[in-house]
């Protein structure tokens, strides 16, 4: 079975949208579906925002779901390339864990090349555009254009999330392959105000998201945009996960 980490709601509902006969987990601690998609069977899984939730639910999920094959870490991500645009797949082939608030890294993990390229196979099978490279995991949310240009200039990552290196290393230290694909929610010029007003599961802070409209009324319009942009992006993250289960394992 193919275990696929989403982060929150937003993220899994277009993949628990395309499950064939799909049941809840049913297991303590784990929030998230079971059923098919593509070919396999895949159990789809409620991470959590960030390295911290991210890390212990993928430990539970690995240690608690029967017959694991693989684990695919799904959803969206911002783009720290300049030409990556809303709604673009990407694909990790190496996995970079940021230190705290630094240009540097903690650890780095490589993609598998076999399940690196199985996955790329299934996308290409289904025409679906899509860029290859390193993504890095932040301990929180890279908000401004100015911090994007520095990543990518010093690392040299692609794309930006909060939750992939951490799991990866779950999946890694239990000999179980794993692969990335998300896509681009904000772009590598966009800054991210009212990215900051999310909770752990991805919901609006009401009162802090208050106050903030209330000092910037401008904020009204780019907050809608950004919740357009997160639809758009996690369906096509939806979309390219099917893609590459239907072509065929990728966690054998």
């Amino acid at each position: 079975m193919m275990v696929v980490f989403c982060a929150f709601g937003a993220e899994l509902g277009p993949l628990r949208a395309r499950l064939r006969r799909p049941e809840r987990l049913g297991r303590p601690g784990l929030r998230g579906y079971r059923g098919r998609l593509g070919e396999q069977e895949v159990a789809l899984v409620v991470s959590g925002i960030g390295i911290r939730r991210a890390q212990a639910t993928a430990g539970l999920a690995l240690d608690n779901l029967e017959d694991v094959s693989g684990v695919m870490i799904a959803g969206v991500a911002g783009a720290l390339h300049e030409e990556l645009g809303i709604g673009d797949v990407v694909v990790g082939d190496r996995l970079m864990l940021r230190r705290e608030d630094s240009f540097t890294t903690e650890h780095q993990l490589e993609v598998s090349p076999v399940h690196l390229t199985a996955a790329l196979s299934g996308l290409q099978s289904q025409r679906i555009k899509h860029t290859r490279g390193a993504i890095i995991t932040s301990r929180r949310v890279v908000a401004t254009a100015a911090e994007k240009r520095r990543i990518r200039a010093t690392l040299g990552a692609i794309a930006v999330d909060m939750e992939s290196a951490v799991i990866a290393q779950q999946a890694a230290s239990r000999a179980l392959p794993f692969t990335v694909v998300r896509a681009i929610m904000d772009t590598a010029a966009q800054d991210l105000e009212g990215a900051l007003l999310t909770d752990a599961d991805g919901r609006i802070r009401l009162a802090a998201a208050v106050r903030l409209i209330v000092r910037k009324p401008r904020l009204v319009a780019a907050s809608l945009r950004l919740l357009r942009d997160l639809r758009i992006a996690a369906e096509n993250a939806a979309i390219a996960i099917e893609a590459i289960l239907t072509n065929g394992p990728v966690g054998a």
